[in-house]
């Protein structure tokens, strides 16, 4: 049975004084991740108003800001919102939360919500439009079963995330114990001495920043910015943004496109560089952008750091290939996760 979605939910417009807002617990636009990637806390900033929306632990909100991006959270906490974040929140008992933040997330929903939206360069979701989207409602035993599939599936890939940044910081742990003091004291090369440096490209063809037949990330400074049927690296690089955004660090194993708003680095000793450039370059002093900060491929190239021996680098790496690998797996897993459960999403809501 379908249903329009307006009759089974509400748009909720509850506020706080803005005292009961903290970076910890306030959603934007911003701190949504794209691609249903949910959210990061803390957030940037706080807005300057008196009051300010508010939301309740099992909310879903969607960013009303270009839509296509596809931002989307579950709550599991209370908190404070901004006016560009959209909280839904079911009014019938014939339609489950959970199933609600389920189909919310499907690629029918986003692309009516693309297509009915207002405005060209900054476009917005239409309330009233939204509240017309037809939805399926099946029984709640159906519902139940749905949303179960979907949120085990999201659990297992927040599971190995965990276990991931658990890694992160033990590997990290062990180079500062051996580099951290020769890092900061006994510099004695440059990083171009260690590691090769080149900018990505920009994809052949627009569109494929948006086909759905195409699988291949196409990566920014920190983000999945689209996909594209095309390869530019499948080996292990590491990447940080050239203009824009520094300081964010990323690997990739996978076959992976890297947009050219960022560098590339290959090197034979990937592990000890990564932390390197993680947690021992002071990107604002390389920037050279006025308006925009801008960092050039022989600034950091010529990044003072320290050069170990063969037998220095033979132990790090001894001692982290397999928290490398395993991080790298856990990785594989999540993006074979994260396609089961897109495969779900549209077998249940064509």
């Amino acid at each position: 049975m379908k249903v329009e979605l307006g009759n089974y939910v509400d748009l909720v417009n509850e506020k706080l004084k803005i005292r009961e807002a903290r970076l910890e617990n306030y959603v934007s636009t911003e701190n949504l991740l794209p691609d249903r990637k949910g959210i990061v806390f803390p957030a940037k900033s706080l807005p300057n108003s008196k009051l300010v929306q508010s939301f309740k632990k099992g909310d879903v909100l969607v960013s009303n800001i270009r839509p296509y991006f596809k931002k989307i959270w579950h709550a599991n906490i209370d908190g404070c919102r901004s006016g560009d974040v959209l909280d839904f929140r079911t009014n019938n008992k014939n339609l489950l939360q959970d199933y609600l933040y389920v189909l919310l997330q499907t690629d029918t929903f986003f692309k009516y919500v693309t297509t009915t939206s207002k405005g060209t360069k900054m476009p917005r979701g239409d309330k009233s439009a939204i509240k017309q989207f037809k939805i399926e409602l099946p029984n709640l035993d159906v519902q139940k079963n749905i949303a179960y599939k979907i949120k085990v599936i999201e659990a297992k890939i927040a599971l190995n995330e965990e276990i991931n940044d658990n890694l992160e910081t033990i590997r990290t742990v062990i180079f500062n114990r051996l580099f951290a003091n020769k890092m900061l004291n006994q510099k004695n090369g440059k990083i171009k001495q260690i590691a090769s440096l080149s900018t990505g490209k920009r994809p052949k063809r627009k569109h494929d920043y948006s086909s759905p037949n195409h699988n291949i990330p196409i990566v920014g400074a920190s983000k999945v910015m689209g996909y594209t049927s095309s390869v530019l690296y499948d080996n292990y690089i590491i990447t940080t943004g050239r203009v824009g955004t520094h300081g964010i660090i990323q690997r990739y194993k996978e076959p992976i496109w890297v947009s050219d708003n960022s560098f590339v680095f290959m090197s034979d000793h990937q592990d000890y560089l990564y932390e390197i450039l993680k947690n021992f370059v002071d990107y604002s002093s390389l920037n050279r952008g006025s308006t925009q900060p801008l960092i050039t491929q022989t600034d950091l190239k010529n990044v003072d750091i320290y050069i170990p021996s063969e037998s220095e680098f033979d132990n790090f790496e001894n001692l982290t290939k397999y928290i490398t690998e395993s991080q790298f797996n856990l990785r594989i897993e999540n993006v074979k996760l994260d396609n089961l459960k897109r495969m779900l999403l549209e077998n249940y809501f064509v």
